[in-house]
Parts: C-alpha cells; structure tokens; sequence
C-alpha cells in the first residue's frame, strides 16, 4: 500500500478505546459522542507516535527489498478515503490478476 507517513500518523495515533464500553473511536473520524467518554478514553500503546514512527521506519528501511522480491505485487494508494481503499482492496480479491500456470 502506497501511503504517506502523515496519513499513517494520522489514522494510527488517533485511535482510542472506552475501557468501560470496549468501543472503539477515532478522535477526528469516529470521534466519541460525550465529553465523558472522550476523558476515559485509552491510547493502545502501540498506537503512541513514537511506536508508530519507529514501525514507519523498519517499513521504509525493507521496503525496496518488498518490492524486489514481489515484483508482481499490486500496489493500492491507501492515501484515499478508507472506504476507497477497501473498494480496491475487495476488487483486488474479488478479480484477481490471472495468473500463470506452471503447465504453460
């Protein structure tokens, strides 16, 4: 998936759960609906920027090596609206690319 660190930032670090509720929100895309839910709310900490940051980086640091060793990979601009991206990822599946068979 192609995407910008600052879009990855963004849907990750604003990721929270309501302990009490177990639901899950996204302070900019599903933000909780009460000021009262919103202060319990509990930061996975694997969601922290610094974890995030340091995931982005092992990422771009193989990236090249990814893409080498799957040459034939499709590549998805997740840089799009989520529902975007699982419209391309579900046709993606639902129609896959043919491929070759080892008889031919």
């Amino acid at each position: 998936m192609d995407i910008s660190n600052e879009a990855v930032l963004e849907r990750m670090t604003l990721q929270a759960t309501d302990p009490l509720s177990g639901n899950q929100y996204h302070l900019l895309y599903h933000p909780p609906m009460t000021e009262e839910i919103k202060q319990r709310l509990k930061v996975n900490p694997k969601y922290a920027e610094e974890a995030v940051m340091t995931q982005l980086a092992e990422y771009h640091a193989f990236r090249e090596e990814l893409v080498e060793y799957y040459p034939s990979a499709q590549r998805v601009n997740a840089d799009q609206d989520t529902h975007t991206v699982f419209e391309t990822l579900e046709a993606l599946i639902v129609n896959p690319l043919p491929t070759c068979s080892s008889d031919e």
